[in-house]
């Protein structure tokens, strides 16, 4: 029988269990709070917000994030899912770049500088 989930509490559980992978990360590779919330922009109080799971991260800041920490977002979400048994979660497989037609011009020119910005440093 397959568990019904609670959205509301599978989204509090994804940014905790997010949070602390971050945290062990950021451990591990022996980089202080200080030094990453000033790449990214952010108090330290802030940042250990994402790390305790009080706030979420978007996206575009969990890639910044990994970026910085020079850990791949495949691994990162293989990892989440492993160690925190995540593996139940219902996974639409769809194609990939669906939607990207869908962006205009300013739009894709933003997402293009944005992946040129993440893949230049690794």
């Amino acid at each position: 029988m397959e568990k019904e989930l609670d959205v509301k509490d599978l989204c509090k559980q994804i940014t905790n269990y997010t949070g602390n992978l971050i945290r062990l990360i950021r451990r591990d590779h022996h980089v202080e709070i200080k030094n990453i919330a000033k790449e990214l922009g952010v108090s330290i109080q802030q940042f250990r917000k994402y790390e305790m799971g009080e706030n979420r991260i978007c996206i575009a800041r969990l890639l910044l994030i990994l970026n910085h920490l020079k850990y791949d977002i495949h691994t990162f979400i293989v990892d989440l899912m492993k160690i925190h048994d995540i593996s139940y979660m219902p996974i639409q497989k769809k194609p990939a770049f669906k939607n990207v037609e869908k962006l205009n011009s300013d739009q894709y020119k933003l997402v293009e500088k944005l992946i040129k910005n993440l893949t230049k440093n690794n």
